[in-house]
């Protein structure tokens, strides 16, 4: 392979489409804490054959994406999702191919109940009762996925899912592509402040807003996480606060929630970011700060949980 390119390719192929949609679903978070960029399904050759394709820069190491997807595809087979291992293939690709595949092969995905994800060529136009069609949120795909493939984004569309009333204030704090916040005026929150860190994202969640319509109820606060955890954000008195970081990022944080919520409401916050095998740690670490679980939900290996600034 020529590895003077800038990308290269890991083509995961199965032997069934079934097999090859789990794989979008259960692989995505794997695939993603080791540097994937992209991915979409394709078809092989042969005919019975479907292979997902996913995208890595030239500087992950190769051998060791190799094997923790071999090892993940075992586990998910001795559970019974995959009916068989799939085969691997890798070829090196341009960036112009990989965005153009990309492109093609990101069809949508159902986050959940009411959720749907989509890119802006493939919005749902079908007319359809309310009840039965799920609300849209139209994500334009980006350098990483973003597009609620990841197990901690839906694990927390889940929980804003039961939470989301109508009229609420929300914080999300890690915004990225801008999915969290465009979910919550969705569901029916009043506004949102959006707290972003990471300049690379700021076209791409402005364009987001753009495409569903929600820019005038959505404020971006591009700064960092220390000017938050300072209390420089204006606009106290959120009565939800959503956070999908990782745990070691979010722990500086926790302190400093209290004073953004509404004295008169108590506070929700909604957390995400954190191994299942660690939750009970995490849990001290919440109760610690004033955070009491009120509900806990789990995906894969990552967990989410609701709590009450309470304690």
């Amino acid at each position: 392979m020529d590895m003077d390119k800038s990308f290269w390719a890991l083509d995961l192929v199965f032997n069934n489409r079934l097999d090859a949609a789990m794989a979008a679903e259960s692989l995505a978070g794997v695939l993603d804490d080791l540097g994937a960029i992209g991915w979409h399904e394709a078809t092989p050759n042969i005919s019975n054959e479907v292979a997902v394709r996913v995208f890595f820069p030239n500087s992950v190491s190769l051998s060791r994406v190799r094997r923790r997807a071999v090892e993940a595809a075992q586990v998910l087979q001795r559970e019974g999702i995959f009916s068989a291992l799939p085969r691997l293939n890798v070829a090196a690709v341009e960036k112009h191919d990989w965005v153009e595949e990309c492109r093609r092969g990101f069809r949508g995905i159902r986050v959940s109940r009411r959720l749907r994800v989509v890119p802006p060529w493939r919005t749902d136009n079908r007319r359809q009762h309310p009840t039965v069609r799920p609300m849209e949120i139209i994500i334009l795909p980006g350098m990483a996925f973003g597009t609620g493939l990841h197990e901690t984004t839906r694990l927390c569309l889940r929980l804003m899912e039961k939470e989301i009333h109508g009229g609420e204030r929300v914080a999300d704090v890690g915004a990225g592509s801008g999915i969290l916040s465009i979910a919550a005026i969705q569901l029916g929150a009043q506004s949102v402040q959006a707290i972003e860190l990471d300049a690379q994202a700021y076209e791409n969640f402005r364009e987001n807003l753009r495409l569903n319509r929600v820019s005038s109820r959505i404020r971006l606060f591009a700064g960092g996480l220390q000017a938050f955890a300072e209390g420089r954000i204006r606009g106290r008195g959120f009565d939800l606060i959503v956070c999908n970081i990782l745990f070691e990022k979010m722990r500086p944080l926790l302190p400093c929630f209290r004073s953004l919520v509404r004295r008169a409401t108590g506070g929700t916050v909604i957390l995400s970011g954190y191994l299942w095998s660690e939750r009970e740690g995490v849990l001290r670490e919440l109760k610690s700060a004033g955070i009491c679980k009120r509900d806990q939900e789990r995906l894969g290996d990552w967990g989410a949980v609701v709590g009450r600034l309470e304690c």
